[in-house]
């Protein structure tokens, strides 16, 4: 029988498939020190059929949250096939050679910006204007290319998470009773209960 984060990887792989440009887009809420969500949009780097990883700057804000006190949602919509998802569990942190490898083949502009979140402006950190910005990464672009090669964003790497609950609705047009499960893993073992919609 096929566990739940199997059958979630599958539809995950179906969406890029058909070139969902929702595909590789979630939501990662987190829940800051007065109690309240914080949702913000990341890309999925890799998707096993355990677990899902995120790029992340290890000093940024989700990351303190995160750590303060382990609560976190994930949260997804794949408009081709209208599937949403919602999931919660545990999670690993990983920053190291690996980690730095798969760094190498951001884009460009990616690590560059990387770079700028590690040396000049923390990432959501407050800046008088974009135009300051700009001049900032443009001088640190200048500085950068003169070394032979771009030296590793050291805080940057992948935050894995591992869901424990997962949470699933798939639209029905013909009837519009559409399908919406819940899986909770518990003791090592999948329990399954059908919502209404």
């Amino acid at each position: 029988m096929m566990r739940p984060i199997e059958y979630l990887q599958q539809l995950y792989l179906a969406a890029m498939a058909e070139g969902d440009p929702c595909a590789r887009f979630v939501t990662l809420i987190t829940v800051d020190a007065d109690g309240y969500p914080v949702s913000r949009m990341v890309t999925v780097r890799q998707f096993t059929a355990d677990e899902i990883a995120i790029s992340v700057n290890m000093l940024s804000p989700k990351i303190r949250q995160l750590t303060a006190n382990d609560k976190w949602e994930l949260a997804g919509f794949w408009p081709q096939s209208m599937t949403q998802f919602r999931l919660r569990g545990s999670y690993s942190l990983h920053c190291g050679a690996a980690e730095h490898s798969l760094w190498r083949n951001k884009p460009h502009a990616s690590q560059i910006m990387d770079l700028y979140a590690e040396r000049v402006r923390q990432q959501s950190t407050e800046v008088a204007s974009r135009a300051i910005m700009q001049q900032e990464v443009a001088q640190l672009t200048s500085q950068l290319e003169q070394l032979p090669q771009l030296p590793v964003a050291e805080h940057i790497g992948l935050l894995w998470l591992q869901p424990q609950m997962i949470e699933l609705w798939q639209q029905s047009d013909a009837d519009r009773m559409h399908d919406r499960r819940l899986w909770c893993l518990q003791n090592g073992a999948w329990s399954e209960s059908t919502l209404v919609p």
